[in-house]
């Protein structure tokens, strides 16, 4: 594909008009997944809320997805998918800068390109955000790091009031200064807007589909996951099934569906 295409409102505006149509609960924290004695899926929430259901898809990270299943109902989803359970973490920095001078977008200008992925060193991605969503004279770069860095620094970047620790600020100056440096654009002045985040699972390291390049809808993996929902009436899915390009994950999701609408119209 050559074509980039991006969400002027953002992704969860995507999401939001996709679901406009159904119940949703938002800020809750589900801890635990059991069958009670009509086989039902019992859901049980940190907030007290519980909630039954005949069939279940849960898309959480495979790891935490795990750690909320009864073992005693779930030993077989439990067992399929652990072998695909480890993830690689992320830290990610954006910065703006308000009313940026014109020469600073003039050195732009001239970049080859506004995204650069480097994979395997500290500053593994970058995107000038402010080129993909025009914003006046502002100016949005995003940098996410590498797989050892964010390992490293995990718990040490961001504090529980959301604002980032006095290390993530020290990194992300001398972090972008590196990048400017580097493709000599005059920025020489501190960000207005600062902001860090991460996540522990970010990237499955080994999907179940492992080449993302082409997944074979008609190997034995996929007909076993099938038929594990099949068998029990729930599917773990999410990035640990298709990887973690987001249009082999919208891909997988369309034919997933579709797998299970004609499962659900034969029984």
């Amino acid at each position: 594909f050559t074509d980039k295409l991006y969400s002027e409102l953002g992704m969860n505006y995507i999401v939001k008009k996709i679901l406009k149509t159904e119940n949703v609960y938002l800020n809750e924290r589900l801890n635990k997944v059991t069958k009670n004695y009509d086989s039902l899926f019992e859901l049980h929430f940190d907030s007290g809320l519980q909630v039954t259901t005949e069939k279940l898809i849960i898309t959480i990270p495979l790891p935490q997805a795990i750690e909320v299943l009864d073992e005693n109902h779930f030993l077989e989803w439990i067992q399929f998918s652990k072998p695909h359970s480890e993830y690689r973490p992320c830290l990610v920095i954006v910065e703006k800068w308000r009313k940026t001078r014109d020469y600073i977008f003039d050195a732009l200008s001239k970049l080859p390109k506004f995204t650069f992925l480097d994979p395997g060193h500290d500053l593994e991605y970058i995107s000038i955000e402010s080129e993909k969503f025009k914003d006046g004279h502002n100016l949005c770069v995003m940098i996410q790091l590498g797989e050892n860095f964010s390992k490293k620094h995990l718990e040490n970047w961001i504090e529980p009031n959301k604002f980032p620790t006095d290390f993530a600020v020290n990194s992300s100056t001398e972090l972008f200064n590196n990048f400017f440096k580097l493709y000599d654009i005059p920025v020489n002045t501190e960000a207005d807007f600062l902001r860090v985040h991460k996540w522990k699972y970010s990237q499955p390291i080994n999907p179940l589909f492992e080449n993302l390049d082409y997944m074979d809808f008609d190997s034995d993996s996929w007909k076993n996951y099938i038929s594990l929902y099949k068998k029990t009436g729930m599917a773990l899915t999410a990035d640990w099934v298709f990887g973690k390009r987001i249009i082999n994950s919208a891909l997988g999701a369309t034919i997933l569906a579709n797998e299970i609408k004609k499962i659900e119209t034969l029984i």
